[in-house]
């Protein structure tokens, strides 16, 4: 394996491969990390610090702390735009994320601080060079709220070591459909060529339950180059007219907040949506589409119910919820009922499926602590054993 690091900012003396970049009398100048898995390689950048690094083949990536980190103070471990998590203590150890070859930004937040001895530790991945998951959202905010909003997404994300791709950081949100199709598109096309296939997830409101290996092995059970998740209510349109033209399946709307294809698909379909907003700005409106026009064509969800009606996108909808679970309209609580149980720190659906993608839209943004348990649950980190962890 080779490692480049192509730029290095840290807060005390300078960034290293395999070794300290400053003296540290307790450990004898060297990097120690007591009671974690052996790692392949190491870069030791002191916080605050920033690294741009060039990898030649799939890994996973963890923050950690040198067995000498004695920091009064938190430190915030990101990769790329992704928090991964907060070390505290010394010998700690985030999650791993997996990331394919190419070039990655490592970044320590925090006070500067004499001791914020701080570590990369990379560990081999058994996933491929090419072909990988990219899950993607939307985060217009700043990047010192980031860490706070997108919470829920990015710790799920990160114990099953996925990586989370954000679009829109630092911008305004203009509407759903600037924000969610046309910025959406151009960052899905300036994404690294090894990510061939692209899931988005809304980012305040999601989280993830499975690894990126269950996550494409179930869309590919679909055998069509996109999906898109459902839910029980028709939003944003109620007419009964609309409502009637979604009838296959136990959960018939189309929500879009959750969606999966190819990365040729998504490009293709982003763009056709962007056709699809010109086109219905001034020529004719869907009869069946009721409600106020020049809202409705900022709405990036009507914009997608209408291509699926419409047939202008080829997709597939997940209506027994085999990747998506779009809770709030069906049942937001953790509690026992008709439309799923939880099993082994999973929901598990009535023909026993495990949706990998939690969705909590509307007003089931309220109830977000209630699910958190299943995000800490200890089953689905690709490097974990499986513990049986039953609700």
């Amino acid at each position: 394996m080779n490692i480049k690091l192509l730029n290095a900012r840290v807060a005390w003396g300078h960034a290293a491969i395999d070794a300290l970049g400053y003296r540290c009398r307790e450990t004898q100048d060297s990097i120690i990390v007591l009671g974690v898995p052996r790692w392949i390689a190491a870069i030791s950048a002191h916080a605050p610090s920033e690294c741009l690094v060039e990898i030649d083949q799939p890994v996973a990536i963890a923050g950690a702390t040198n067995a000498s980190f004695n920091c009064p103070r938190p430190v915030d471990a990101f990769v790329n735009d992704h928090h991964i998590g907060t070390l505290t203590r010394s010998s700690e150890l985030t999650p791993r994320v997996h990331i394919p070859p190419g070039i990655v930004t490592l970044r320590f937040e925090g006070l500067s601080h004499i001791a914020a001895h701080t570590v990369w530790l990379i560990y081999p991945s058994p996933y491929p060079a090419f072909g990988r998951l990219a899950l993607v959202t939307v985060g217009a905010y700043t990047r010192d709220a980031i860490k706070d909003k997108l919470r829920y997404l990015f710790r799920s994300a990160a114990l099953r070591g996925i990586l989370v791709h954000v679009a829109c950081i630092g911008e305004q949100y203009q509407s759903h459909y600037e924000n969610k199709v046309v910025r959406l598109k151009r960052f899905v096309e300036a994404l690294p060529s090894a990510y061939g296939i692209v899931a988005y997830l809304d980012g305040v409101d999601g989280f993830v339950l499975g690894t990126e290996e269950e996550i494409i092995d179930t869309f590919l059970d679909f055998n069509s180059p996109g999906v898109c998740g459902t839910e029980d209510c028709c939003w944003p349109v109620h007419d009964d007219r609309f409502r009637n033209m979604f009838t296959q399946g136990t959960h018939r709307f189309l929500n879009a907040g959750t969606w999966i294809g190819s990365r040729e698909w998504v490009q293709r379909s982003l763009a056709e949506l962007q056709s699809m907003h010109f086109e219905l700005k001034t020529g004719a409106w869907p009869s069946y589409a009721s409600g106020p026009r020049r809202r409705a064509i900022f709405n990036d969800q009507l914009l997608w119910q209408i291509a699926y009606l419409e047939n202008r996108i080829t997709l597939r909808l997940d209506t027994e919820w085999h990747l998506f679970a779009n809770l709030p309209c069906t049942w937001m609580f953790p509690t026992p009922n008709a439309h799923f149980d939880i099993v082994e720190g999973r929901l598990r659906v009535p023909d026993g499926h495990r949706p990998p993608l939690i969705h909590l839209p509307g007003a089931g943004k309220r109830n977000k602590h209630l699910w958190w348990g299943l995000i800490e649950a200890p089953v689905s980190n690709v490097d974990a054993d499986l513990h049986d962890h039953r609700a």
